[in-house]
């Protein structure tokens, strides 16, 4: 840990990462699995999960708050699959929900507001921050041409493990990951199927009002929100035959 802490010290302080505001553009990568016997019944032999569509976010940062926000208009992109089974002509649906979701994290006021998406149904979920406990290890990437750090979520329940640049000492990160000594700017979740990496990184002050506060949709706690996708997704469970065929991303 002594060594760690000793890189982090020792790490080169240029000039630019003096300012503590800027732009973050990440690209998101996604492999799909077919990983369920379910979810193997319901396609015809052979079927090929199309390409997954590249979709990018941008995270706009000062000292004190961020936003994190869907960076393309095209929310939404379908692929056609045919096949010489009863499924040709079948559509594909790629719905994006991070893509369609804002986070906005107020630092000095310790809360966070997010639009969340159910489908076409838009929330609203305002929330303390969570406290979130990483581990730092010993290994080093480099990522936008910046020297990062490796750290892992400590908790149970999932898999994410964040690269962060003491480079640009913000405490920032893309959705409501950060609380780390430096901007994370690479992030991998769901044991690694799914990977956020900076591609573009701009530091210079913001724009006068560029970091909007969310205040569209539906006002419900995280609860409320977990328990009404639960049941909408319950609801379309026996829709796949002859119908669009949804997969919704979120982490």
């Amino acid at each position: 840990m002594r060594k760690i802490f000793l890189f982090v010290a020792l790490l080169p302080v240029v000039s630019s990462a003096q300012i503590t505001e800027g732009r973050i553009v990440y690209a998101q990568s996604f492999q799909m699995r077919m990983d369920t016997n379910q979810l193997k019944m319901q396609l015809p032999a052979g079927f090929q999960m199309p390409k997954m569509p590249s979709i990018q976010f941008e995270l706009l940062f000062n000292d004190s708050e961020s936003i994190y926000q869907g960076k393309v208009d095209e929310l939404k992109k379908t692929m056609p699959q045919t096949s010489g089974t009863p499924w040709e002509g079948m559509t594909v649906m790629f719905e994006n929900k991070m893509s369609n979701e804002k986070t906005y994290i107020n630092r000095n006021q310790k809360t966070s507001i997010e639009s969340k998406t159910i489908l076409d149904k838009l929330f609203l979920v305002k929330a303390p921050l969570e406290e979130k406990k990483w581990k730092l290890m010993n290994e080093m990437d480099t990522v936008a041409g910046y020297t990062c750090m490796k750290a892992k979520l400590l908790d149970d329940s999932s898999y994410v493990v964040a690269w962060f640049t003491p480079q640009i000492p913000v405490s920032v990160g893309p959705k409501d990951f950060y609380q780390l000594p430096g901007a994370i700017l690479k992030l991998e979740m769901d044991s690694g199927r799914m990977t956020l990496r900076a591609i573009n990184v701009e530091l210079k002050p913001l724009e006068s009002g560029i970091i909007v506060i969310p205040t569209e949709g539906k006002e419900v706690t995280e609860a409320e929100y977990k328990e009404l996708r639960k049941k909408k997704m319950e609801e379309m469970g026996g829709n796949m035959p002859g119908g669009p065929m949804i997969i919704q991303l979120n982490h």
